[in-house]
């Protein structure tokens, strides 16, 4: 094209105007357990991200020298005008998804919500006392386009789906029941709800549960024994297969369901890890990253 420049830097199957320089800034919530980095760090590095791709993965804390702040000043430089940051996260219902939009100064609405919805949860989040900056603002001079965290995708669903398999159970005679964390602020509880509602009703389809349900840690600690023995009293001699719904293996998974579960009276299972280790989470990022891309770049 005369009279304009153009360059890759890392768009895939599109050029970028020679002034915008894409990088990736991938965001987790970041462990004291060098275990759980490896893991999200492992995940990264299985993303074929387009060769020449600028690339950082950071955390919101724990994590000395790789915090947020850390992985913007990398990329930027590197010459990076413009950062695609892709949160993961399980769900939007975490408030460090919010967090980590409001020290980027941006605003973060989740695409599975409705138009006029949205709209609500905005005004909501003025008011929320999960919507105070817990981190400090960062000194930025990209622009920042913020991406979404997992919520129901289909890959949520293949990646529990495939250990599910692993299990060699047959679901038809059980009962499935997810566990994610949940939150104590009711606009942000509403959108767990949401987002694991969907994931049940589509791992129910998929694997055949005869009955799913959900269940979080938060607000109602009680809540995941009262869903186990209610799943129970229904049917005494079926079992009722508990996965949980993390990121990473950690306390919630060792320590809080299994505690959770022991106070309960019914028959349960269960299926004791998390999202990681799996390729598909590598996948999962590199879609995130295309379809950012494909907002911000003409076709």
């Amino acid at each position: 094209m005369t009279g304009t420049k153009w360059h890759w830097n890392g768009s895939i199957g599109k050029p970028a105007i020679q002034m915008s320089t894409y990088g990736v800034l991938i965001v987790s919530h970041g462990s004291r357990d060098s275990e759980w980095v490896r893991l999200v760090d492992t995940a990264v590095a299985g993303v074929p991200f387009p060769e020449g791709t600028p690339v950082s993965c950071c955390f919101l804390e724990q994590v000395e020298g790789r915090l947020i702040q850390d992985g913007v000043r990398e990329l930027e430089a590197q010459g990076v005008t413009d950062l695609l940051v892709l949160p993961l996260f399980v769900s939007s219902g975490s408030s460090h998804v919010e967090e980590i939009a409001q020290a980027f100064g941006v605003r973060f609405v989740p695409d599975s919500l409705e138009e006029e919805e949205a709209e609500a949860e905005i005004s909501a989040a003025a008011d929320s006392s999960y919507a105070r900056e817990r981190i400090p603002s960062l000194a930025l001079r990209s622009r920042v386009h913020m991406g979404q965290p997992l919520e129901e995708d289909a890959i949520l669903a293949q990646i529990i789906y495939a250990k599910i398999e692993e299990q060699q159970a047959d679901p038809t005679k059980e009962a499935l029941l997810l566990v994610a964390h949940g939150s104590s602020d009711p606009r942000l509880e509403r959108r767990y709800r949401r987002m694991i509602r969907k994931l049940a009703a589509r791992l129910q389809a998929m694997a055949g549960y005869g009955e799913a349900k959900t269940a979080l840690l938060l607000p109602d600690s009680e809540e995941v024994r009262r869903k186990v023995d209610r799943l129970s009293s229904k049917a005494p001699d079926r079992m009722v297969r508990v996965i949980p719904v993390f990121l990473s293996e950690g306390v919630f998974t060792h320590q809080v369901i299994p505690s959770r579960l022991a106070e309960s009276h019914g028959q349960y299972a269960y299926m004791e890890g998390a999202l990681l280790p799996s390729p598909m989470i590598s996948v999962w990022l590199l879609e995130q990253f295309t379809q950012l891309l494909d907002k911000l770049v003409p076709g």
